[in-house]
């Protein structure tokens, strides 16, 4: 193949593979212009928060990841409406889920259902406008989108309790190994000298 082929060979399957990109930046745009009010929500908690503050930073590394592979996208691939369906429906069941709980819920709870939904929609909107093998080239990408949800306060009290028991576990091993005097009491420990809590 001669190089003048060989160069409009490459140009067009580059415009080839920039066209579903380009489709899935105008869907992803819309789901966003959709979803602006919670996420606006979503940033402002998270600005607050230093337990969430890496919520800030997520969607320019997932963009950054995406812009990486762009130019090694399959092209040619059709829509996966099928699979699409699936994100689409848990977008919609969370949704209707914070519909229906309305004010009973916290702020957490509130902000994990829509921005569940959010990520879910971006998902639907990948497999339509991008197909399956494009979707599975983004994956890592699309599936760090998770990390923008908050926990669900039960969730996130079960963590803290549980790493809460497990560094007591671990002190009273240390203690143990040791020789220290001392006294659990669940999650405090009573020494000869003071009293130490293993705190959250």
């Amino acid at each position: 193949m001669s190089p003048a082929i060989r160069s409009v060979w490459n140009s067009g399957m580059a415009t080839s593979a920039a066209r579903p990109l380009a489709r899935w930046l105008t869907g992803v745009v819309f789901v966003t212009a959709a979803f602006a009010w919670p996420l606006a929500e979503l940033f402002r908690f998270a600005a607050g928060s230093g337990l969430y503050s890496h919520i800030l930073l997520m969607p320019v590394v997932c963009g950054y990841l995406v812009w990486l592979k762009r130019e090694r996208l399959p092209a040619g691939d059709p829509p996966a409406r099928a699979w699409a369906v699936v994100p689409g429906a848990a977008a919609a069941g969370l949704l209707g889920w914070r519909a229906l709980a309305g004010a009973a819920l916290v702020a957490d709870d509130a902000l994990a259902l829509t921005t569940g939904a959010f990520v879910c929609a971006v998902w639907g909107v990948s497999l339509l406008s991008l197909g399956r093998a494009a979707v599975k080239a983004l994956m890592f990408p699309l599936a760090m989108l998770v990390f923008l949800v908050p926990m669900p306060v039960a969730v996130r009290d079960g963590v803290e309790l549980f790493l809460q028991h497990a560094s007591a576990g671990a002190a009273e091993l240390l203690f143990r190994l040791s020789g220290l005097t001392f006294l659990r009491l669940g999650l405090l420990f009573e020494l000869p000298a003071m009293a130490l809590e293993v705190a959250p």
